[in-house]
C-alpha cells in the first residue's frame, strides 16, 4: 500500500505542477473534454476529489452532498491550484490513517473496495492534470510510473462503465512512443505524438 500512497502523492504534485501556471484568462479556454472549458474541467476535479475525500474518510455522503460540493467548488474562485492544493493534503491525511487502504468506501454508485476509489482519484487528478497542460498550450507527457499505474487501472470496470459518457472510445495509435500516449489513446484523448 505504501506505492498507492506514493502514487497518489506524485499525481498530486504532477498536477499541482501544472496548474500553477493556469492564468484567469486560461480559464475560458476550451478543453480536451468536450463541451467543458477549463473553469468546468477545475470545478468537476474539485467535485470529484471532495467525493473521494468522503470516501476515503470512511464518511457517506449526506443527502446535501451536491450543495456542499458546490460551496466548496464555489470558494476555490479564482484560485483553482490553492483548492486542489487543499484538497490534496487533506485527502493525502485520510489514505494515511490506519486501515484506510483495505477499508470499503461508500460512493454515489455503492460500497467499493478503497483501492478502486484511490484508483479513481489517481485517473481524475493524473488524466485531468494532462487536460489543464493541453488546454494551456503547454502538452506535456505524464510520467511514465503515473501513466502505467493509471493505464493498468483504466483496464478494469470504472473506465469500461464510463465509455460514452466520461471517456471517449480508445483511439487506434498503432505505436504509442510513451506510456503517457498510450494511456490517452486508451481513454480517447489525442497523444502528444499524434496531434
Amino acid at each position: 500500500m505504501p506505492q498507492t500512497i506514493a502514487l497518489l502523492d506524485q499525481g498530486h504534485a504532477w498536477t499541482a505542477e501544472q496548474m500553477a501556471a493556469i492564468t484567469a484568462e486560461d480559464l475560458t479556454a476550451p478543453t480536451p473534454c468536450p463541451p467543458w472549458n477549463l473553469r468546468h474541467l477545475l470545478d468537476h476535479l474539485l467535485e470529484m476529489l471532495v467525493v473521494i475525500a468522503h470516501a476515503a474518510e470512511g464518511r457517506p455522503l449526506d443527502p446535501g452532498w451536491r450543495d456542499n460540493v458546490a460551496a466548496a467548488v464555489a470558494t476555490s474562485g479564482e484560485a483553482p491550484a490553492a483548492a486542489f492544493e487543499a484538497m490534496a493534503s487533506r485527502l493525502a491525511a485520510a489514505w494515511r490513517r490506519p486501515g484506510a487502504l483495505e477499508q470499503t468506501c461508500q460512493l454515489s454508485f455503492g460500497a467499493v473496495p478503497a483501492s478502486v476509489v484511490a484508483g479513481i482519484q489517481l485517473l481524475e487528478v493524473v488524466v485531468h492534470g494532462w487536460d489543464i497542460t493541453s488546454t494551456v498550450g503547454r502538452p506535456a507527457r505524464i510520467p511514465d510510473d503515473l501513466a502505467n499505474a493509471v493505464y493498468a487501472f483504466a483496464q478494469g470496470p470504472v473506465v469500461t462503465a464510463k465509455r460514452g459518457i466520461a471517456f471517449a472510445d480508445p483511439l487506434d495509435v498503432a505505436h504509442p512512443r510513451s506510456a503517457s500516449d498510450r494511456l490517452l489513446a486508451y481513454l480517447g484523448r489525442v497523444p502528444l505524438t499524434s496531434a
